[in-house]
């Protein structure tokens, strides 16, 4: 953003890319459940942008050739990185009320009734502090907001009971954004004005708190959005030209 520009009419342009196409999947790629090597990241990477600089010029009214100079650059980041992880989530029988899986594993899990708990209407509870026969809890014993909130539960994707569904979320996006202006004045051979402005704007959308990659009001997708501009104007004067 502090270049300057010169007596003639210059500028560049630049394209990096990096997809799956182009990226190899690695020394040590790792392996998928069925024994193959899983393949490249899923990713996608654009990185481009352009400069131009030159004497400030306007036909029949300025022409700054060894006086005026503008320099003006832009980039743009733009990636996509598709969301890996994995999460813990409830089965469709858990979901329904019935936990006796729980009481199936090396440390067999009881589900008690809460204490203070209040039944709803047409509930049939045992007292507070014991366990729900069979570890099921009957869908009549289910809050108005807990019964509200299971539909937007997903479903499981992988075997067992933990690690047991992948991310529903598409693609965590970065977006970048960058641009500098720059103009230099020449007032004598001796004496120089400067200006520079530049103003980035990036963001970043990760994922999950809590493991809860889900796609609906239950995720825990964010945004982390960041702002930076700066403005410098600098007048110079040589004193002695040696």
């Amino acid at each position: 953003q502090f270049a300057s520009g010169t007596n003639k009419f210059h500028g560049d342009g630049f394209e990096v890319v990096r997809n799956t196409i182009f990226d190899a999947a690695g020394a040590n790629p790792g392996f998928k459940s069925d024994g193959t090597k899983l393949g490249a990241p899923s990713i996608n990477e654009n990185n481009y942008g352009f400069t131009v600089g030159g004497p400030v010029w306007f036909p029949k009214l300025y022409k700054g050739m060894n006086r005026t100079f503008f320099h003006f650059s832009a980039d743009w980041f733009r990636l996509n990185q598709k969301d890996t992880g994995t999460m813990t989530i409830p089965t469709q029988q858990m979901v329904g009320g019935d936990f006796g899986a729980l009481l199936s594993l090396a440390k067999p899990e009881t589900i008690y009734v809460p204490q203070g708990f209040v039944a709803p209407a047409g509930c049939t509870a045992p007292a507070p502090g014991q366990p729900w026969p069979n570890n099921v809890i009957p869908s009549g014993c289910f809050s108005t907001v807990s019964a509200s909130l299971l539909p937007l539960v997903p479903h499981t994707s992988l075997p067992g009971l933990s690690n047991n569904a992948t991310s529903e979320i598409g693609s965590l996006p970065t977006r970048q954004t960058n641009v500098g202006f720059s103009i230099d004045h020449n007032l004598t051979e001796a004496q120089k004005l400067h200006g520079s402005f530049w103003d980035n704007q990036w963001s970043n959308t990760q994922c999950c708190s809590g493991n809860a990659h889900f796609a609906n009001q239950l995720g825990a997708l964010y945004n982390l959005p960041r702002s930076g501009r700066g403005l410098v104007a600098t007048y110079s004067n040589v004193l002695t030209p040696h």
